[in-house]
């Protein structure tokens, strides 16, 4: 499994992401960091962590490329035979490797696992969100319609799912908005390629930060 990280001026909370991928419980772990050109202390605090991990790959840009592209660089370099995205501003869970890679394991035509998600608000209120069995559907057909009118599609993309699907795929792309919700299109592709797998436990935490990720990068 190879976690994919893509950090920018996370050097205030970078940290317990790191922990909390310190802290997975499943044996095999690759972790795939790219930081896209950080003007802060973000590089330091990776490179220090990253120099007694020998599982830890880290790619330090000299500019910035955008989220899109830094993920899908990293993507093309990864080795696991699954993958998740490890966002700068996210803790998860001890088991959410080994959950949702047994899940995943369970169904061999499921593209992607994803469990529940907690968002903690900058005022500390917080809200779980489950995904309303997003991707869950028998047909390519249903799971597309449920997504479509749905409104935690978003939920998925804190999932474990298959490299030779993202491959099939092609990564995330722009749209006429730019870089705003390029996760849409590409879960909405992998929901086509294979159902998903729901798992009922909450395994990621987003916590709301003006600095993070999806609202200043």
């Amino acid at each position: 499994v190879t976690a994919i990280l893509p950090s920018f001026n996370a050097a205030s909370f970078i940290g317990a992401t790191l922990a909390s991928l310190d802290a997975q419980t499943y044996p095999s772990l690759e972790i795939l960091v790219g930081d896209d050109g950080s003007s802060d202390g973000t590089p330091e605090i990776l490179r220090e962590w990253a120099a007694s991990r020998p599982h830890v790959r880290l790619i330090l840009r000299t500019s910035n490329m955008g989220w899109i592209d830094n993920c899908n660089d990293l993507m093309s370099k990864a080795r696991g035979e699954y993958m998740f995205f490890a966002y700068h501003d996210d803790e998860l869970e001890p088991d959410y490797v080994a959950s949702l890679v047994k899940a995943l394991q369970s169904e061999p035509g499921a593209t992607l696992a994803y469990g529940h998600l907690e968002r903690v608000e900058a005022d500390g209120t917080t809200t779980v969100f489950t995904g309303n069995r997003t991707g869950t559907m028998a047909t390519p057909f249903k799971r597309a319609a449920a997504m479509i009118v749905g409104t935690q599609w978003h939920v998925a993309n804190y999932g474990v799912f298959r490299a030779e699907a993202a491959s099939r795929v092609g990564g995330l792309k722009r749209n006429e908005a730019g870089e705003f919700a390029a996760d849409f299109p590409w879960i909405l592709n992998m929901m086509l390629l294979g159902r998903f797998v729901a798992v009922p436990a909450k395994l990621c935490t987003k916590r709301i930060r003006g600095e993070n990720l999806s609202r200043s990068w």
